[in-house]
């Protein structure tokens, strides 16, 4: 791993972007918040919803994510949204749906 790491030692951001492998980001937001009694990834923090905040740190790694399971309301944001394929299985079943729908290898 440190024989990995080296490689990097000395070089600005860009040039280790260009060696870093092609990756996708994707925001599970299924589930029905029935603890919280509404949607988390709307609740605001600052006035900028949960969701719209983890976008924004997603899409300076990986570019514009994807939102797993994400409502309507999660396309007002202007945010990718694809529908979970395994609704109820939890987030091992919207990784599976990312997984499923990714440009990205793996």
């Amino acid at each position: 791993m440190m024989a990995e790491l080296s490689q990097f030692r000395g070089k600005g951001r860009g040039q280790i972007m260009a060696q870093v492998r092609q990756v996708a980001g994707f925001i599970l937001a299924g589930g029905e918040s029935s603890r919280m009694g509404r949607d988390k990834a709307l609740l605001e923090l600052g006035g900028v919803p949960l969701l719209a905040r983890t976008a924004r740190l997603v899409e300076a790694v990986a570019g514009p994510p994807t939102v797993v399971g994400g409502a309507g309301e999660c396309r007002a944001l202007g945010l990718r949204v694809i529908a979970d394929e395994w609704p109820g299985a939890g987030p091992l079943g919207g990784i599976a749906t990312a997984l499923g729908a990714s440009s990205a290898p793996w």
